[in-house]
């Protein structure tokens, strides 16, 4: 099986406030940035545990 991951980061105007709900593929990078990084193999894989999985992600800004 092949291995894939996306990675997209989403850059806000505004400084985040807070960021309600955490899942493995979503990071804080600084301030004004999150990064999502999917990967396709755990994503399709039914026995994988993630740490974190929450099914909303909420980010707040200014």
């Amino acid at each position: 099986m092949m291995q894939i991951d996306f990675k997209n980061q989403l850059l806000f105007d505004n400084k985040i406030k807070s960021v309600k709900g955490q899942h493995d593929w979503v990071k804080k990078i600084n301030d004004k940035t999150i990064e999502l990084t999917i990967n396709l193999q755990e994503m399709m894989d039914n026995n994988h545990q993630f740490k974190n999985k929450d099914e909303i992600i909420l980010i707040e800004t200014e």
